[in-house]
């Protein structure tokens, strides 16, 4: 990765406590699928929703891969500029940089 990614989505952020810490501490944004055993307060958007059941799962991930797709279709496309050594254009001083999101 050249960048730090905009979100982590977490199914079980009692389990991946590590990554949960590790994203707040590198200002990444969290999203989480949380159960009753789950503390909400540790992540920036919880999805209250059953973690052990894979198809609730499947479902949610779903649905936010479907809302990923249709939100980048969206978007105006971004004008294209030519290669600097392998970087991309410097940013303009004080511009916030454009979040991306990859869905796989």
């Amino acid at each position: 990765m050249n960048r730090l990614p905009d979100a982590l989505i977490v199914v079980e952020p009692k389990r991946e406590d590590i990554a949960v810490k590790e994203a707040q501490r590198m200002g990444v944004t969290t999203v989480a699928l949380i159960d009753t055993d789950s503390d909400p307060d540790t992540i920036d958007l919880p999805i209250p929703g059953n973690d052990d059941s894979i198809r609730s799962i499947e479902l949610v991930l779903a649905k936010l891969a479907d809302a990923l797709r249709e939100g980048k279709a969206s978007l105006p496309p971004e004008p294209q500029t030519p290669a600097r050594g392998g970087r991309g254009p410097a940013p303009a001083s004080g511009a916030n940089p454009k979040p991306t999101a990859t869905v796989v």
